[in-house]
């Protein structure tokens, strides 16, 4: 099974998000948008895994989650994975880079004696969309420098994600979740 470890949203923050990429779509971008119910923080993906790999990857979860206490994050500004010249990724950044950096090395840390492999990179984010082209780029970059969003959640628990892919996109299932200490 395709399987990731992220940080859920909670509803309201989804539904916000969710109304920005409708209030987007105007633009017209060549673009796959990610649903509502899609939208998460990616601390590591760990691509196809066996059934049996599923405990330990908790285990190791869990590891890491003792060593965090719940923490609030403020949304930011978008932004563009490469960059804004050759996109390819449409997000939105959160405040506590480094603290959820360091979350993400944990995880990298754990998981290496799994077998999986470290990530050189990380940066916090929401992908909003996933670029084909940069048609009508433009305006969509106009229309987001009018737009201002600060609003905050709190993380509370990492979450095993199941991927399951369809032609009408992947279909996401908690596995598991695993509290930050309090």
């Amino acid at each position: 099974m395709r399987a990731f470890i992220a940080i859920e949203l909670p509803s309201y923050i989804k539904d916000k998000i969710s109304q920005l990429i409708e209030d987007l779509k105007p633009c017209q971008l060549d673009c796959k948008w990610v649903q509502a119910d899609n939208l998460h923080m990616t601390l590591k993906f760990l691509g196809d895994i066996q059934e049996g790999k599923v405990q330990p990857i908790l285990e190791a979860i869990a590891k890491t989650a003792k060593k965090f206490k719940a923490f609030d994050v403020y949304l930011k500004d978008a932004g563009f994975f490469p960059n804004q010249r050759r996109p390819k990724v449409l997000f939105f950044s959160t405040t506590e880079e480094e603290l959820l950096k360091n979350m993400a090395f944990e995880l990298e840390e754990g998981l290496k004696a799994l077998g999986f492999p470290v990530e050189a990179k990380f940066k916090a984010h929401i992908t909003l969309a996933r670029i084909k082209s940069a048609k009508n780029l433009d305006k969509l970059i106009e229309k987001l420098e009018g737009i201002r969003i600060s609003d905050i959640f709190t993380v509370k628990d990492i979450v095993l994600k199941k991927s399951t892919l369809t032609p009408k996109g992947p279909v996401y299932q908690t596995i598991g979740k695993i509290n930050l200490t309090a």
